[in-house]
């Protein structure tokens, strides 16, 4: 499936290799927030992305996405893929590219 609901957002708190957070779309106000976990090791890592009830733009919705991500030394971005399922479109998977804000 293709489509872009937008800019996301990442706010993590890294902890040794580890990092956890919560992931935004701009725009969207939602009741519940969507959580992040994952690792980051040598110039890249892997996330894992929870999305309850109320975190989507389509409230009814929830589900899980896995990806993983490089980051380049030069610019800092991070391009990676993902992908996952919701109770609302099934499977999803697609590519990002994070800059730090």
């Amino acid at each position: 499936m293709m489509g872009s609901v937008g800019a996301m957002t990442w706010r993590i708190t890294q902890t040794g290799n580890a990092f956890t957070g919560t992931v935004g779309f701009g725009g969207f106000q939602c009741a519940a927030r969507m959580t992040m976990t994952g690792t980051f090791s040598g110039n890249g890592g892997t996330f894992t992305i929870t999305m309850p009830g109320n975190s989507m733009p389509m409230s009814t919705c929830s589900g899980t996405a896995t990806g993983t991500f490089t980051i380049d030394p030069v610019t800092g971005q991070m391009h990676g893929t993902y992908s996952g399922t919701n109770t609302c479109m099934g499977s999803f998977s697609g590519l990002l590219t994070l800059v730090r804000g």
